[in-house]
């Protein structure tokens, strides 16, 4: 039995769980996890879709590619393209928030807070009528 999370030397593993559990050693670590992930290019940007989903599962993700974007000389999933846009998507959220922050609390006006999310003043009123 192999406790995963504390595999100590996973390039001793021949296959794509390697990979996997050298992704493990930093799931709590978000910037070394996509450090591993670069380092790894290669393989991560091509993955087979059951390995893909083997990453998923341990890595305890709830999040799940839309439409999974496929490498085209491998057929395999990009996940190197897939956490690129996920962390994207994360600092586009995290700049919203502290813009509509900002915005209740009196510090910027509607219209600097519509001009830095690229909206019109309409699209962010009605944006904050839904919260």
């Amino acid at each position: 039995m192999i406790d995963a999370g504390k595999v100590k030397k996973p390039e001793n593993f021949k296959s794509d769980l390697q990979y996997i559990l050298g992704m493990l050693q930093y799931k709590k670590d978000k910037s070394m996890l996509r450090k591993y992930i670069q380092e790894h290019k290669d393989f991560f940007s091509g993955l087979p879709e059951d390995t893909y989903e083997v990453v998923r599962v341990m890595l305890k993700s709830e999040w799940r590619l839309e439409e999974p974007v496929q490498d085209k000389q491998t057929g395999g999933i990009n996940m190197c393209k897939a956490l690129e846009d996920l962390y994207n998507d994360g600092v586009d959220e995290g700049r919203r928030n502290i813009l509509l922050e900002l915005l209740k609390e009196g510090w910027i006006t509607l219209q600097t807070a519509a001009e830095k999310l690229g909206v019109t003043e309409e699209e962010l009123k009605g944006s904050l009528a839904k919260e």
